[in-house]
């Protein structure tokens, strides 16, 4: 499966679970880091948790396991490898703005 075919099961559980303005940003050729972000805003710290527990979950049951989790107040991080999901606070989206770092990659 590619980490492009990974990202639209994670931005459907994003939706499903009321991820709030669910992007995916395909780097497939222009990075080295990862063939796709999937970004999402949670409503609170415990939405957040849910959101990437609900990602983790999601993938799971297809067989693939992240390769990390990292998490702070305001954003978890999860590493599949060839997709990396990026669940934030408002605060912490605004700040990062990974969407204009990539903009011209948004699917």
């Amino acid at each position: 499966m590619t980490g492009y075919e990974k990202s639209l099961i994670v931005e459907k559980v994003l939706n499903e679970k009321k991820g709030i303005d669910v992007k995916i940003i395909d780097l497939a050729g222009i990075s080295i880091i990862a063939d796709c972000f999937v970004i999402a805003t949670g409503m609170n710290k415990k939405h957040i948790g849910t959101l990437a527990d609900y990602c983790e979950d999601a993938l799971e049951e297809k067989g693939i396991k992240k390769l990390r989790r990292e998490k702070s107040n305001d954003w978890v991080l999860i590493d599949f490898g060839d997709l990396i999901v990026h669940v934030f606070d408002q605060e912490a989206r605004n700040k990062y703005s990974l969407e204009d770092l990539w903009s011209g990659n948004l699917k």
